[in-house]
């Protein structure tokens, strides 16, 4: 369950929604943040504040299934009407952030992380060769069934990374990106949410019969 309040370490929840979730929430430090939009429409599994200063929000009407580590001074937002199908591991470290648009659909499995929880370092120099990065995902983008999305990646507005895809680099908006590492095998694509099994639309030959969403658009 949910609460609204701040601990003795100032730690803060700030839910005033139904007590419907099924969620687990460890502080492991102080002065953390966890925001859950009263509208949330699911979140189930585990959250947990490793250090210091972490900041964790769900937007409105979104859901969630999965596993958090909110790691130092580390950020994790996860944008209005977002869906997470099930079993979704976000891992962050070293003050790096996953910030996740709107109205995206992430499928099961998936994995983001910031880092590898290891350093690694240059033998000649000492120096770390493994420094932890940010990954930003826009608006509208679907993640495929067991789709890792790694340090550094950026997924641009209305994209789709298709099943088991690794992401390392950049990859632009409205185009389908496939593979190890991810490809960009199509441009100029739109995807939207009807599911095939259910759907009693017409969409066997276009998009005629459903309403299009924003995020229609030529690749850059």
């Amino acid at each position: 369950m949910l609460v609204h309040g701040r601990d003795s370490n100032g730690n803060a929840i700030y839910y005033r929604g139904q007590l419907k979730h099924r969620v687990e929430i460890r502080f492991f430090g102080s002065n953390n943040i966890l925001i859950i939009h009263d509208t949330v429409k699911t979140l189930t599994g585990r959250i947990d504040f490793y250090g210091n200063g972490g900041h964790f929000s769900l937007g409105a009407m979104a859901s969630f299934r999965g596993r958090v580590i909110v790691g130092n001074k580390c950020k994790v937002s996860i944008g209005n009407n977002t869906t997470v199908t099930g079993n979704c591991f976000i891992n962050t470290a070293e003050a790096t952030n996953v910030v996740i648009g709107d109205d995206c659909m992430i499928a099961t499995d998936t994995v983001l992380r910031t880092h590898d929880s290891h350093p690694i370092f240059d033998v000649l120099t000492n120096n770390r060769i493994n420094i932890a990065k940010s990954i930003s995902i826009g608006n509208h983008v679907w993640l495929g069934d067991q789709v890792i999305v790694l340090a550094g990646a950026t997924i641009a507005d209305g994209s789709m990374i298709g099943i088991r895809g690794l992401v390392t680099g950049i990859i632009p908006n409205n185009c389908i990106a496939v593979g190890s590492p991810a490809q960009v095998i199509r441009k100029n694509i739109a995807w939207e949410r009807p599911n095939l099994n259910k759907t009693k639309l017409n969409v066997t030959q276009d998009a005629s019969d459903i309403e299009l969403s924003l995020y229609w658009g030529e690749t850059k």
